[in-house]
């Protein structure tokens, strides 16, 4: 996972990252699993920029960023709320204040605030830790085995290899439509479906021998 800061970050957060680079947006974090494009806006900054309407063109363009379906846009909102609602010049309501993140968020992105810059860089080590990581989307597993379905039984088969959740299952049963179809895919498919590193594992789990020693 590496996480890159924009030139022209705090040097407190630019220690946080691993590379220093020219950007247009603030943080770009990438892992195996997930691409985060980040904007942070301390919360004076964040007020401003949409009074002057600079907000929207500089998350538009971590939208555009944006082309898999693992790339992630992020607004980082921080400090506290409360010390910009004011209907005072220069200040902002909370009705403005929870309309315009109400509106941000519709557009689809994921919108977070932290209170001081150390939370900031709380937050940013987790993200890159996520982005590492494949999203916890097992199906719930019924003790009761009676209980299962054909569907459930199916999904628990695929979910049990290591690396492949409900999402991949699904996506795997709803291509090749049954187990058996799916335990035949060569590696190389299996790859194509579902990423080298999980297809690699999957197709060794698949195709594990066991070894009986009395036969040797």
């Amino acid at each position: 996972m590496t996480i890159i800061s924009d030139i022209h970050e705090p040097d407190e957060l630019q220690k946080s990252a691993n590379e220093i680079k020219d950007l247009g947006f603030d943080f770009l974090i990438t892992g195996e699993y997930k691409t985060y494009y980040i904007e942070r806006k301390e919360i004076s900054d964040f007020v401003s920029s949409v009074y002057s309407s600079r907000i929207f063109y500089q998350l538009q363009r971590l939208k555009d960023c944006c082309t898999e379906p693992h790339h992630m846009p992020l607004l980082i909102i921080e400090g506290n709320p409360q010390k910009v609602f004011n209907r005072t010049k220069g200040k902002m309501s909370k009705a403005l204040y929870y309309s315009t993140v109400q509106s941000i968020a519709e557009t689809g992105i994921i919108i977070m605030n932290t209170s001081t810059i150390t939370d900031t860089k709380i937050l940013l080590a987790h993200l890159n830790n996520r982005a590492g990581r494949e999203s916890e989307e097992k199906l719930s597993i019924k003790t009761n085995k009676k209980a299962r379905n054909e569907k459930e039984e199916a999904y628990n088969i695929i979910c049990s290899i290591k690396g492949v959740g409900q999402k991949t299952a699904k996506k795997l049963l709803e291509r090749h439509k049954t187990v058996r179809a799916i335990m035949c895919l060569s590696e190389q498919e299996l790859q194509a479906g579902i990423g080298k590193k999980k297809g690699e594992h999957a197709y060794n789990i698949i195709n594990y021998r066991v070894h009986n020693p009395r036969t040797e």
